[in-house]
């Protein structure tokens, strides 16, 4: 998808696409990436309400038009807004959410020729929920491990002697403690290869290139 003609094409081998290809790939990123994030955040969501809040599967389906609807339309949104702003641009691997040339993101350096203000669409549209989904996964798993605990707690009352004191506590705990990791494992190499393009003004170095083969071999797994 990457144009034939940009100023990598000679770090890129069979680059044949052009910036129609390119805006269709950046977009497609962005939809499939913030949609992840918010679903795992769904997901999460889901759980604190039946556990901690106690809802009933009824109370729990009636939500889910308006989940599903903000986990797809919100995706989209952002995604035509990149595409209106001209911030899918080539890098040296593919296109998503840069200026062009991705030096134009450093001081001092000529104006990008596309993406202008790209440092903030890039906040916006991907680092920021990252980070609130973040907060809210792990702030949920707490709570949810908090209400777990103090049921054991309660338990243990007519369990003395019992050898399984507060084994739903702990299974709660090592289970958020789980799926808070498998966010951050799926997720952290994103925020690090845009910190460095963006400090780094795009030069593609040995660091950024273990960032990108994490994230090409765990994102998937989200």
């Amino acid at each position: 998808p990457i144009p034939k003609e940009n100023i990598y094409s000679e770090d890129i081998w069979n680059n044949i696409g052009n910036q129609t290809t390119c805006n269709v790939q950046g977009f497609m990123f962005q939809v499939g990436l913030l949609g992840s994030i918010m679903y795992t955040s769904s997901l999460s969501l889901h759980f604190l309400l039946i556990i901690r809040y106690k809802w009933l599967p009824s109370q729990v389906k009636k939500i889910d038009p308006f989940i599903h609807g903000a986990c797809i339309l919100i995706p989209l949104g952002t995604a035509v807004v990149g595409w209106i702003k001209t911030f899918y641009n080539p890098s040296s691997f593919a296109c998503y959410i840069h200026g062009y040339p991705t030096s134009c993101l450093l001081p001092g350096e000529p104006k990008c020729i596309r993406g202008e203000g790209v440092k903030l669409g890039l906040f916006f549209m991907l680092i920021l929920p990252i980070l609130l989904s973040f907060i809210f996964i792990t702030t949920a798993m707490i709570m949810i491990y908090l209400n777990v605990y103090h049921q054991d707690q309660r338990m243990s009352r007519y369990q003395h002697g019992l050898n399984d004191e507060n084994r739903m506590s702990r299974q709660a705990f090592w289970m958020a403690c789980q799926y808070i990791s498998a966010f951050c494992v799926s997720f952290t190499p994103v925020i690090f290869i845009y910190m460095i393009k963006i400090i780094t003004g795009g030069k593609e170095g040995q660091v950024q290139f273990y960032f990108l083969l994490w994230q090409a071999l765990l994102s998937p797994l989200q």
